[in-house]
């Protein structure tokens, strides 16, 4: 889930430290932007955008990284046991290099895509129409987003929709959007950094090792890498169905205690 492309097949450390920078910018010109409407506009706390200190806390960070990390990680395994994914080696390169630049990369691709979709647009809507149409609007406006990646098709779009889905739950259900960021850069982090493969149709440096798909694009992901699998569109599912119940016998319990 990678709409924003800073970088290139050919980026050398300055294309890639101008990307972290980039990146970074609009990040802190969307932290602004959120400030400002809500001190000078609605008046309202961090927490009306799932900002505040307490949304924050280590403990939501953990459990937003395991849901994004855990179902992509599952998928791309469960590829490789049968087959469908293969790991091969690759040009030469310092693999802890590319990954401590990849990873800084995608924490603030991931954080500002969170804030342009899951902040304060999202709060807004949410209170206006309610959480399932602020959920769907975002959700097919975030899949919308990678419509112009490489080798997009209907296929991904809708998988991405889903993915869009699936952050927007962790928010609702942990009311952290913090959380929702983790989930985000865990989930690409997985595929870029750990398993090298391509994200949402991207090329990612991929030094020593690469993994390849062998299987039908359906399955494997083809060029967009696993989340572009129908298995990613069921993990992430799953975990919508078990953040759902797990909210609501939550709010259950909070009445009755």
């Amino acid at each position: 889930m990678v709409p924003l492309r800073p970088w290139t097949r050919d980026s050398g450390p300055t294309g890639w430290l101008g990307g972290v920078a980039l990146t970074a910018y609009a990040t802190a010109i969307g932290l602004l932007v959120h400030a400002a409407a809500l001190r000078w506009i609605d008046r309202r706390p961090w927490s009306y955008v799932g900002l505040d200190r307490s949304a924050a806390s280590p403990r939501l960070l953990v459990i937003g990284w395991l849901l994004g990390a855990v179902p992509i990680a599952a998928v791309s395994l469960l590829l490789m046991a049968v087959g469908w994914l293969k790991v091969v080696p690759a040009l030469p390169g310092s693999w802890l290099e590319a990954a401590a630049r990849m990873s800084m990369l995608l924490l603030f691709a991931a954080f500002l895509e969170e804030l342009l979709s899951r902040g304060y647009i999202f709060a807004t809507l949410r209170e206006w129409l309610g959480t399932p149409v602020a959920v769907g609007l975002t959700s097919i406006v975030f899949g919308l987003l990678h419509g112009d990646n490489p080798g997009a098709n209907p296929l991904p779009l809708i998988l991405v929709t889903i993915g869009g889905v699936n952050l927007a739950v962790v928010l609702v259900v942990t009311r952290s959007l913090y959380a929702a960021w983790m989930a985000h850069w865990a989930w690409n982090w997985v595929m870029a950094v750990l398993f090298h493969v391509q994200v949402s149709g991207i090329f990612i440096p991929r030094p020593d090792y690469k993994t390849i798909e062998l299987g039908p694009d359906w399955l494997t992901g083809g060029a967009w890498g696993p989340e572009g699998s129908v298995l990613a569109g069921i993990a992430d599912l799953i975990v919508i169905a078990a953040l759902i119940r797990y909210g609501v016998s939550r709010r259950r319990a909070s009445v009755t205690g």
